[in-house]
């Protein structure tokens, strides 16, 4: 066997988040080992199992825990009382933060964006994931030099042009896309369905209100900014790091 055979893996999960106003374009990643994912799938089932036994008229077992439905009662969501569903984003940061998983984020200001590079701009997708790409490995050279990280994404119409990029940027830095090789990066990206993986819908959680205290309005109803306000501080407290294209 290779002298690298016993060489242990951290697991990426990255999401993004759009504000209303396409404002601000920003991708989040949660870093962990296979046992915090694991613990993290586990305890998210539990509270899908907890939920659906309140209401197991109107929601679904194992329904997927997406940010923006929830938040704005889309679908099924519309007879969960919004209490509860407030409470269900803070009971799934408090997983993450048990497990303590690593929250990290790069931001594109898209005006500014636009404004610089026109028509020559890469897809926001496209050149966000690479910036996340980019932070990911700065983390693994910092925190597990000696381990390799593997990568899962929400599915996207860009997914090819996205690991043709990690692919070409695995042996140096692709200039424009992504400042450093990525040493740390092995295989490919993973590109997969979010209603299967509660590790996808934990990173759209903490990404969706990350961009919700950092990029958008506070609400007008005095309750529901004051649950806001307290999801998105606990998610600042998981946050290892965040930049905004260009340095604010």
């Amino acid at each position: 066997m290779g002298k690298n055979a016993d060489r242990s893996v951290r697991l990426c999960y990255l999401d993004e988040s759009e504000t209303t106003d396409d404002s601000f374009y920003t991708f989040g990643a949660l870093m962990c080992s296979p046992a915090q994912a694991v613990n993290v799938e586990e305890e998210i089932n539990e509270l899908g199992d907890q939920l659906h036994s309140r209401y197991s008229t109107v929601l679904p077992s194992q329904s997927e825990f997406h940010a923006v439905e929830i938040f704005h009662g889309k679908g099924h969501w519309r007879q969960i009382a919004m209490a509860d569903r407030f409470d269900l984003f803070s009971d799934i940061v408090q997983v993450i933060k048990r497990q303590k998983l690593i929250f990290v984020t790069r931001t594109i200001d898209e005006n500014l964006y636009r404004a610089r590079y026109g028509t020559r701009a890469f897809p926001l997708h496209q050149q966000t994931m690479g910036y996340i790409l980019e932070e990911v490995e700065k983390q693994m050279r910092k925190n597990y030099s000696d381990e390799r990280a593997l990568i899962f994404a929400d599915e996207h119409h860009s997914a090819n042009d996205s690991r043709a990029n990690l692919r070409a940027a695995r042996g140096k830095a692709l200039k424009g896309k992504i400042s450093v090789a990525l040493d740390h990066i092995f295989d490919t990206a993973y590109f997969g369905p979010s209603d299967h993986s509660r590790l996808l819908q934990a990173v759209d959680v903490c990404t969706y209100f990350y961009q919700k205290g950092r990029f958008s309005a506070p609400m007008n109803n005095a309750w529901a900014r004051s649950q806001v306000e307290h999801i998105c501080s606990e998610v600042d407290s998981l946050l290892e790091y965040e930049y905004v294209w260009p340095k604010q």
